[in-house]
């Protein structure tokens, strides 16, 4: 469903709109940015390039699949899991 579909829906209570809101967007958002941070502990500035574009690259992958597997879509989830099917198959490729 879209978003405004959800923002503009009249009928929802507004105790019920919150709680949505802290489920469908708070809950991955802190997932995300908990690994953002255990990614940033991580990849150290004194590093050469190309393992902090590794580093950078992974954090964000990771950020992605927290945030996907920390929200309450199922939907999301497969999705996600397709992806990294999809990707998996692509890297054994070459």
């Amino acid at each position: 469903m879209p978003l405004w579909f959800w923002l503009y829906r009249p009928e929802r209570l507004p105790a019920e709109k919150w709680r949505g809101y802290l489920e469908d967007v708070g809950r991955p958002l802190f997932a995300a940015v908990a690994v953002a941070m255990i990614g940033r502990i991580v990849v150290q500035p004194e590093w050469n390039t190309l393992p902090i574009v590794a580093g950078i690259g992974l954090t964000s992958v990771a950020s992605l699949l927290a945030a996907t597997y920390a929200a309450n879509r199922l939907e999301a989830v497969a999705k996600t899991k397709y992806l990294l099917t999809t990707f998996k198959k692509f890297c054994l490729e070459k």
